[in-house]
């Protein structure tokens, strides 16, 4: 439960304070006087976002704490998984002038998911909006579901339905893409042909280069190994009078070491001599210059050229570019088989579907006909003793993301009269009893131990108003119960009773929080009834309310 709350610079409360109890307390004060930042403070704490708009003017930050004890094992277990140790849960929310928001859970750093996570095991809070939204059928199959506690078949159902939506839209890409699937079949067929009939090696481009220097330049090359082997080899060549060098030194060589030295060099020399003029020889034999060689070679060089062009820029793209389209290839002549494999997903998701939206649809019927016959007495108890409650359950006509039915609350508010959507012919009043009768059923088996009532009297008075007070009453035996109201008979039966109020000081608004005792209780509510005046006998009738309220 929620046992102490802090808000410091929210809107126009600077600091306010409030220390709970277990059973239940209300928020009354004059209109404006600041109950709904109460409630936007809560939203924070609980990790909603909230606009940065809030923090009191002039003031760099707001922050909202809040003390948690009591906590069910659910929650004492989540907070374990997130981290966190202790038997009692601190809150505490920052949020800046210019929007930005720290979160520290029992004093360490948090992230707002992990708020939002906790808070669902620790308040549930009940707005006007709740009331507005149970006029949309949309909404009504949520509160079915939640009393008949299906969240298994649900998130079967769910997941199947997810699974069903992907294989129908993998479907309908293959379908409505088959004309550009054939446009793209033609052309890669034809890239991957053009690139295979190139025959094309790693390397080959670069070899060509060389050679076609090489074939290029045939006769300069031709000439200068004719001159060098001439030289070389010819009488009285280098060679001729290389040796006879040698022969000069070999007179001398036994003579020193030095001139031995240079015996040898000369010798080796000459073996070199021999070796390199035996080499230009076999070249001059082996190689061709033929001129046709160097048409072909340029004829494959400007192939090459064409296919670097479209697929490079270097040959081992056009290579790349091949793989890749023949993988392509394979991928889009293999979708007829994929289409066939995907029609056969789709009609075994059909069939799982079918066999899950059935289960969930009889989980919806058994608990309908408990949650009329349970909503039929808590509205006879809330004052509406003739008031006809139906459950209507119809096929949806297709299956939706929360089943195969179309669930639609029905109404007779008084006796005679025939079942009507509560859309159509729920008035204020009722819908807040509705709404309540709905928490009543749904919230004593929740988590949460706190339910916060935004004016959950809306549109009621007089016994109406006293038998809401004596129903949140008895929720608040098992439940914490913090109603924001406006009616005199809801606030006499709190346990606690606080007062919001503001006031005016150094062209400031201040909103303070006070705790009442007896005596201020019944003054407050002798201002609820009476209004502007307060007289002896609204004094007396709310004595007369606070000794209903406590029983005595």
């Amino acid at each position: 439960m929620l046992e102490q709350l802090h808000i410091e610079n929210l809107a126009v409360i600077e600091r306010a304070d409030l220390d709970l109890t277990k059973g239940f307390s209300v928020l009354t004060g004059e209109t404006g006087a600041g109950k709904s930042v109460l409630i936007h403070s809560l939203n924070l704490l609980l990790g909603e976002r909230v606009s940065k708009d809030i923090v009191r003017s002039g003031c760099p930050k707001a922050t909202v704490s809040g003390l948690f004890t009591d906590l069910s094992p659910a929650t004492l277990s989540l907070l374990c998984e997130q981290g966190f140790d202790g038997e009692e849960l601190l809150i505490q929310r920052d949020l800046t002038c210019d929007g930005k928001s720290t979160v520290r859970i029992n004093g360490r750093p948090a992230t707002v998911s992990m708020l939002k996570d906790l808070a669902e095991h620790l308040v549930n809070i009940h707005g006007q909006h709740d009331n507005r939204a149970l006029l949309d059928p949309a909404t009504h199959v949520r509160y079915l579901d939640a009393f008949a506690k299906n969240e298994d078949v649900r998130q079967e159902y769910e997941a199947t339905f997810g699974q069903l939506k992907q294989v129908l839209r993998k479907i309908s890409e293959l379908n409505t893409d088959e004309k550009t699937r054939m446009q793209k079949i033609d052309l890669l067929t034809y890239q991957v042909h053009e690139i295979d009939a190139a025959c094309l090696r790693a390397g080959e481009d670069e070899a060509l280069e060389k050679r076609r220097t090489v074939l290029a330049n045939g006769e300069k090359i031709e000439a200068s190994l004719a001159s060098a082997y001439a030289l070389c080899s010819e009488e009285n060549n280098a060679r001729d009078k290389l040796n006879q060098a040698c022969a000069s030194m070999e007179r001398i060589a036994g003579l020193n070491e030095t001139l031995g030295d240079l015996s040898r060099r000369l010798t080796s020399l000459s073996e070199d001599l021999d070796d390199i003029s035996s080499d230009i020889r076999r070249f001059m034999e082996d190689s061709s210059f033929d001129s046709s060689e160097l048409n072909e070679v340029e004829e494959r060089l400007d192939l090459m050229f064409r296919l670097k062009r479209k697929y490079g820029p270097s040959l081992e793209d056009v290579l790349s570019f091949r793989e890749n389209a023949a993988a392509e290839l394979e991928t889009l002549d293999a979708s007829a088989e994929r289409l066939d494999a995907l029609n056969e997903e789709k009609t075994r998701l059909y069939e799982q579907l079918k066999s899950v939206a059935l289960r969930l649809t009889e989980s919806r019927k058994q608990a309908g006909k408990t949650l009329e016959q349970t909503l039929t007495r808590q509205l006879a108890f809330l004052d509406m003793p003739n008031t006809g409650f139906s459950v209507q359950i119809t096929p949806a006509g297709s299956y939706t993301p929360k089943g195969a039915d179309a669930v639609e609350f029905l109404l007779s508010a008084n006796l005679g009269e025939t079942l009507r959507p509560l859309s159509k012919i729920a008035s204020g009043g009722e819908l807040s009893r509705i709404m309540l009768a709905m928490k009543t059923v749904l919230t004593l088996d929740e988590d949460a131990q706190t339910l916060i009532f935004d004016e959950v009297d809306t549109g009621v008075s007089g016994k109406a108003a006293e038998k809401i007070a004596m129903k949140l009453k008895e929720i608040s035996v098992d439940k914490q119960v913090i109603v924001v109201t406006h009616l005199a008979q809801i606030a006499a039966y709190a346990n606690q009773h606080y007062l919001i109020s503001k006031s005016v000081s150094d062209q400031r608004t201040f909103t303070s929080v006070t705790l009442l005792d007896h005596k201020g209780r019944v003054g407050e509510l002798a201002r609820i009834i009476g209004g502007i005046s307060t007289t002896e006998s609204t004094l007396a009738a709310a004595e007369d309310l606070l000794h209903i309220g406590s029983g005595q």
